[in-house]
């Protein structure tokens, strides 16, 4: 099942990276439109909506496809029976959810402070897109990055182009819109995608189940509070400064995200790869490339908080410019967040999923205690940086579990450490930057100019790197 073919994780990184910007790069581009076409009211109740959507669907759906990286090693030959048992299974538990919200459903829309359209829209979304996370999960295992770009391709595509399409066309509630073309749309897609796993598979395994469960159910913990971590934030905003300012803080948070697609692209690409030289205890080669793995993230981080200000202006316009504040802590915590994944990747391997748990939920906790105690003191911006203490307490849990397994000594601290210094020490540079334009502007040329003359007078060792 599913042979593997010899593929360098830095070529399937850059293709899922390339391919990612371009898919995704629609998406940021569709922002300053939606910016422009919905009230910072509007804007801010869709990020309400869309935070609740990622913590209700993760506990709908109890995240089964996140058992398939694993899966692919103890269930090899039946890969298609596995991802038809969890597919079914997910489905039925959304539906007894989906049940139970029905039958208090003025209770739900005082919780989630949303109308019941919008509520009942997240539940079909929670229903039938799992099924297209499960493909993909499958196929990143199996190396076939190009049905991973398809895939990625059409449900990007459809949400964007529908979401633009209904906002504009639903003048009198634009909110109502984008809700329906975010979620209803692609779940109506996903329908195909859904029936092809359970033709497919042709099987309900309840030993499968209890596997699925062994390994999802400890992550579903972690997952929850990974979006609460990225989410609780302008929920908490929301409630406590209103949906402007959950706006401007929004706006940035998905300016400072551009930087995860960096980091899925890589991910995507290096779990497979790195999992296969663990199985065959390759330690040396994972070593040696780490250094150069977290440098490409790092260089990433830098630049887009060194170009923040353009990217509030051209996301959200003028209104939106005090927003920028919040890029650079929050791309500091994309580069912890970067560096814990690399010792959430070897608790995975070692089926570990309880102690990933319990250092995001850790973190979580804390994220959201310290929104409530700042915000009111400090303002919106403060949860910024609140994300990053929470992002450090797991990368130092993480660390302190790794330190007690055998690949203890499988990276090398001090790299990891300098890395997120240098990205801490910039971001602090830039902050001050964002005053002095000129002297900003400055050193973006020479960096530009920098990375032109180093890139043409290293073309041919760049280009030999990449082919290998």
């Amino acid at each position: 099942m599913g042979k593997e073919k010899p593929v360098s994780f830095v070529r399937i990184g850059i293709v899922y990276t390339l391919s990612n910007i371009i898919i995704k790069g629609m998406s940021f581009l569709t922002t300053p439109i939606f910016t422009r076409l919905m009230s910072q009211e509007e804007y801010g109740s869709f990020s309400n909506i869309s935070s609740w959507a990622n913590i209700i669907s993760i506990i709908a759906t109890l995240c089964l496809y996140s058992s398939i990286s694993r899966a692919k090693y103890d269930y090899d030959e039946h890969i298609n029976e596995y991802m038809s048992t969890i597919t079914i299974l997910g489905s039925a538990v959304t539906l007894i959810i989906w049940t139970i919200v029905e039958l208090k459903m003025n209770f739900w829309e005082g919780i989630f402070d949303m109308d019941r359209l919008y509520i009942r829209s997240i539940m079909l979304y929670s229903l039938f897109t799992p099924a297209v996370q499960t493909l993909i999960a499958k196929y990143r295992m199996y190396n076939e990055y190009k049905n991973v770009i398809i895939l990625t391709w059409i449900t990007l595509l459809v949400s964007t182009f529908a979401s633009l399409g209904l906002t504009c066309l639903m003048m009198s509630d634009k909110l109502a819109g984008r809700v329906i073309g975010n979620y209803v749309v692609i779940a109506i897609v996903d329908i195909i995608f859904w029936i092809y796993i359970i033709v497919q598979g042709k099987k309900f395994s309840i030993k499968m189940c209890r596997y699925a469960c062994a390994m999802s159910l400890p992550l579903l913990v972690h997952e929850l509070s990974g979006v609460l971590l990225n989410s609780s934030d302008r929920i908490i905003i929301n409630q406590l400064c209103g949906a402007k300012k959950a706006a401007l803080y929004s706006i940035a948070y998905t300016i400072a995200m551009v930087i995860t697609v960096l980091l899925s692209s890589l991910n995507q690409a290096w779990v497979p790869w790195f999992f296969d030289k663990l199985e065959m205890n390759k330690i040396e080669s994972i070593r040696k490339a780490v250094p150069k793995y977290i440098a490409g993230f790092t260089i990433g981080c830098i630049w887009l908080m060194l170009i923040g200000p353009e990217m509030v202006m051209i996301f959200g316009g003028r209104s939106y410019a005090e927003a920028v504040y919040v890029i650079p802590p929050v791309c500091l915590a994309m580069e912890i967040q970067f560096v814990y994944t690399l010792y959430v990747n070897i608790e995975f391997f070692l089926k570990k999923t309880t102690y990933i748990s319990l250092a995001t939920a850790g973190a979580t906790v804390i994220n959201i205690v310290l929104n409530y105690s700042l915000i009111p003191k400090c303002g919106y911006i403060v949860a910024a940086y609140t994300t990053v203490i929470g992002y450090l307490f797991s990368l130092i849990f993480h660390y302190m579990f790794c330190r007690r397994t055998v690949y203890k000594n499988l990276f090398v601290g001090k790299i990891l450490v300098i890395n997120i210094g240098i990205c801490m020490v910039t971001m602090f540079i830039t902050l001050m930057l964002y005053r002095n334009n000129t002297a900003r502007l400055m050193i973006i040329v020479a960096v530009v100019i920098i990375v032109v003359v180093y890139s043409i007078k290293n073309r041919n060792k760049l280009s030999d790197y990449l082919s290998r």
